[in-house]
C-alpha cells in the first residue's frame, strides 16, 4: 500500500480544491434552479408568451439542476468519508492528474478566447436563427406593442380621415436583424405617404410565420383596426407545409449533449459549433438544405391549393369589409445569378391575379443588386436597410400607380 508523502502539498490542495469546486457548483445549481424560472425566459421572448414545449423545457431543467444540486452535496458527503482514500488515489495518481488539468486549462483558454472574439465581433450583430447572438440582439434592440408586434401601440378608434393600411408578413416584415424599426419597409413607406396625407400603418409581421399565421393575425387582431388597405408580404418560405410526403425542415440537426437547448442559447462558441456541424451534415448528404426544402414545398401542388384557400378566405374578409389587398412577393435573398424559387414567384402572381389582388414583384429590382449587398450579414440573410428602403419605395410606387392612394 502506497504511503501518502506528507510533504506532498499537491495531493491536500487539489482535493480541497475539489471540495471547494463541488459546494460552489452546488450553490450554482441551487441557484439556477430558483433563477430560470418562466418569468426569466419571458423577458428573452419577442410576443412575451412562452410555448407549452419551452414551458416543459424550463421544468425539465429546473428538476435536473435540482438533481445536480443533491448529486454534488453526495459527491461532497463521499469525498469527507472517505477523504483518506480519496488523498492516496490523487498522491498515486499525481502525474496524470497533473497532466489532465493543464489539457482542460488550455481547453478553458481557448474556450474563453473564443466566446470573447465572438462576443466582440457580433456585440450588435444577429444571425437567422432565433436564439444564440439574436436572444441579445432582440433583447436589446427589438420592442413589442400590447399586441405582440414589433411596432407602436394603436388605438382601435381610427382618427377622422386618418388612411389605415395593416402590413402583414414573415421576419422581413418583422424586420428581423434591423437595429432601428424606422428602417423597416414599412415605416419607410409611412414616412412617403405621410408626407401628403394622414396614413397609420400596423406593422403585424410574425418571425417564422407563414400565410395561415397572417390569416390568423387579420382575423384576430387586425380587423377591429378597420383597415383600408392590407399589403400582404409573400415569401417562398411563407407556404404551409401540409404535404405528408414532405418531412419538415430542422434549422438545427441538435447535437447530442446535455443541455443543448441552453448551450447554444448563451454560449456563442457552442451555437457556431452548432451551425458547422449542420452545413458539415449537409455538405455530406446527411441533412437536406433549407433551399432544397423550400423548392419542394413550393412545388408542392398540395401545398400550392392550401395557400389558394388561404388567399381566397382573406379575399372574402377583404371584400366583406371594403379592403383593398396588395400582394407582395418578396424574394429569398440567395444566388439571384441562378434563382431557385421562380416557380413560387410564379404561384405568388397567380394567386394574388386570381383573388383580384394587386401585386408587386420585387425580385426584379432586387436582382439588380448583389445579394450580399441586400443581407444584414453573413449569418443572416434577411434585408438589411437598403433592403427596406427598396421594398418601402417600390410598394408606394406601386400604391402610387395604382391609385390605391389619394
Amino acid at each position: 500500500m502506497q504511503k501518502i508523502n506528507k510533504k506532498d502539498k499537491f495531493t491536500d490542495i487539489f482535493f480541497k480544491i475539489i471540495i471547494i469546486v463541488l459546494i460552489v457548483l452546488s450553490l450554482i445549481s441551487l441557484s439556477l434552479s430558483l433563477i430560470l424560472n418562466e418569468n426569466f425566459f419571458l423577458k428573452y421572448s419577442k410576443d412575451k408568451k412562452l410555448e407549452s414545449e419551452t414551458i416543459a423545457r424550463i421544468t425539465n431543467l429546473r428538476i435536473t439542476l435540482l438533481s445536480l444540486e443533491a448529486f454534488f452535496l453526495f459527491l461532497i458527503l463521499i469525498f469527507v468519508c472517505f477523504n483518506f482514500s480519496i488523498k492516496r488515489f490523487i498522491y498515486k495518481h499525481k502525474v496524470p492528474i497533473q497532466n489532465i488539468l493543464l489539457l482542460f486549462a488550455v481547453i478553458i483558454f481557448l474556450f474563453l478566447i473564443s466566446e470573447i472574439s465572438l462576443r466582440i465581433y457580433f456585440y450588435d450583430k444577429t444571425t437567422s436563427f432565433d436564439f444564440g447572438p439574436a436572444l441579445r440582439f432582440n433583447n436589446k434592440y427589438v420592442k413589442l406593442n400590447n399586441e405582440g408586434f414589433r411596432d407602436i401601440n394603436h388605438e382601435i378608434e381610427k382618427p377622422n380621415g386618418t388612411i389605415r393600411i395593416l402590413g402583414l408578413g414573415d421576419s422581413y416584415t418583422f424586420a428581423f436583424g434591423i437595429k432601428n424599426i424606422e428602417d423597416s419597409y414599412l415605416e419607410v413607406l409611412e414616412k412617403k405617404l405621410n408626407k401628403d396625407k394622414n396614413y397609420e400603418i400596423f406593422n403585424f409581421g410574425i418571425p417564422g410565420g407563414d400565410i395561415y399565421d397572417e390569416l390568423l393575425a387579420l382575423k384576430e387582431k387586425g380587423l377591429k383596426y378597420k383597415p383600408d388597405i392590407i399589403i400582404i408580404s409573400y415569401s417562398p418560405n411563407d407556404y404551409v407545409n401540409i404535404d405528408s410526403s414532405i418531412k419538415n425542415f430542422s434549422f438545427w440537426q441538435e447535437i447530442r449533449v446535455p443541455f443543448n437547448f441552453w448551450l447554444k442559447n448563451y454560449f456563442y462558441t457552442y451555437f457556431f459549433l452548432g451551425i458547422y456541424y449542420n452545413k458539415f451534415l449537409e455538405n455530406i448528404g446527411k441533412k437536406q438544405t433549407y433551399q432544397d426544402f423550400l423548392i419542394e414545398v413550393s412545388n408542392s401542388e398540395v401545398n400550392e391549393e392550401y395557400s389558394r384557400e388561404i388567399l381566397k378566405e382573406i379575399k372574402n374578409i377583404a371584400e366583406e369589409s371594403q379592403i383593398k389587398v396588395l400582394v407582395i412577393a418578396f424574394p429569398i435573398l440567395y444566388n439571384f445569378k441562378n434563382y431557385p424559387f421562380s416557380q413560387a414567384h410564379n404561384f405568388i402572381k397567380d394567386a394574388a391575379e386570381k383573388n383580384n389582388f394587386y401585386f408587386l414583384d420585387l425580385l426584379a429590382l432586387c436582382e439588380k443588386y448583389d445579394e450580399k449587398e441586400l443581407i444584414v450579414n453573413k449569418y443572416d440573410r434577411h434585408p438589411n436597410e437598403l433592403g427596406h428602403r427598396l421594398a418601402g419605395e417600390a410598394i408606394y410606387e406601386k400604391l402610387s400607380y395604382e391609385n390605391l392612394i389619394p
